[in-house]
């Protein structure tokens, strides 16, 4: 059966592409899109927000406005949120929608929520109700729903994806009254840069590239499965355009051997631009060092642990214990002063990489003799005892 429609007409071959457009449903290619946004905080678990965006399209007069309104608060655990849109064309079709959404979190990390939302559009309701949540830091999400949409068709769904660092894998199943349907889908993203290659899950519309120079394996917040490569490189994607942008790397699961200065960097892109942030990052030793003095009492806490340059590489704690960070290899002198008048000194050698390391941790204990006149001190005959913490 066959339904015909009205055709939009055109009075010029100007006007042409316009009608034929409407008429096939089709827009084109967006040419461009204005949107401005309003903010503000009410209270302190609530927040109003105004939107405004409007859309033009290639090769055609079609436009399109879309205002909403969202208010969005805390009530103990729960969360809600009120919406109201109107959308608007150059044909003056009018579509207004105006919900209801709640999400309940499962526990306290907020990794698995129950939701309900509520909509009505254009004179017909339509309900869903959905769990979802997140395993494996995020990787592996799950989602189920049930609906009940505006024509009255109700449906059960049930979908799992996992996020790797250079790709993504994903299952869907869903079943209605008169239908059935299973989905497989694999998914990754390859980008070239002018220091090589970079893959990700995923390839948004407006990106940033990380680089941690030769530091594999850190991932950045917000992100689960980005990972920087053997070279340092991670792929970002959906960052907000024209809007600040938090890139936080996550130190947490690094080596103590690995130092980043500021693992936090702020980033206002442009719309479908690739923005490069790259972070400091330095390797040392991590030096766990108890120091005796020729006596066997501890050096006294505070003493100074400098290099031959006499940068200060850590400070003795309590039982003549310093945290020392040696950023040079192979051999290397240190001195350990103290003393009211740094009168106190003796100097050590110590090759950072031939002490044994645990926990990314390398531990020692040195005799520390006061130095003889006219003569600096040195490392005992007897090698000395290791001593973990």
């Amino acid at each position: 059966m066959f339904r015909c429609a009205p055709v939009p007409t055109a009075t010029s071959f100007i006007e042409a592409p316009t009608a034929l457009s409407l008429a096939l449903g089709y827009l084109g290619n967006r040419r461009s899109r204005l949107e401005a946004s309003v903010y503000q905080n009410v209270g302190d678990r609530s927040s109003l927000s105004l939107t405004f965006s409007q859309d033009t399209y290639w090769q055609t007069n079609y436009q399109r406005r879309q205002y909403q309104l969202q208010y969005n608060t805390q009530l103990g655990k729960v969360g809600v949120n009120l919406f109201a849109t109107q959308a608007l064309d150059t044909s003056n079709h009018a579509s207004r929608s105006f919900g209801l959404s709640l999400n309940l979190p499962l526990d306290f990390r907020r990794q698995q929520q129950a939701s309900f939302d509520l909509r009505h559009e254009n004179g017909h309701y339509s309900e869903r109700a959905s769990l979802n949540g997140g395993l494996l830091d995020s990787r592996l999400s799950y989602n189920t729903a049930l609906t009940n949409d505006n024509q009255g068709r109700k449906s059960a769904a049930l979908s799992m994806a996992y996020q790797g660092s250079q790709a993504s894998i994903g299952m869907g199943y869903t079943e209605a009254s008169d239908y059935r349907s299973l989905s497989l889908n694999a998914s990754g993203a390859v980008l070239l840069h002018d220091e090589g290659v970079a893959f990700g899950s995923h390839l948004g519309e407006t990106m940033a590239l990380v680089h941690v120079p030769g530091v594999p394996g850190v991932g950045v917040q917000n992100t689960p499965a980005a990972r920087t490569n053997a070279e340092g490189y991670a792929l970002i994607p959906y960052l907000r355009p024209y809007r600040l942008n938090n890139l936080v790397l996550q130190t947490d699961d690094l080596s103590p051997e690995v130092v980043i200065g500021n693992a936090s960097q702020q980033v206002v892109p442009r719309r479908g631009a690739v923005m490069k942030a790259s972070f400091n990052a330095e390797h040392v030793s991590r030096l766990v060092l108890t120091l005796l003095q020729a006596n066997g009492a501890p050096v006294p806490f505070g003493a100074q642990v400098v290099d031959a340059d006499g940068v200060t590489l850590g400070v003795v704690g309590q039982a003549g214990q310093a945290l020392v960070s040696a950023r040079r290899a192979g051999h290397q002198q240190i001195q350990v002063i103290w003393g009211g008048a740094g009168d106190d000194v003796c100097q050590l050698s110590i090759d950072p990489q031939a002490l044994e390391q645990d926990g990314g941790y390398r531990l020692k204990t040195l005799n520390c003799p006061l130095p003889q006149a006219g003569a600096s001190a040195a490392l005992p005959d007897e090698k000395p005892q290791e001593t973990l913490l």
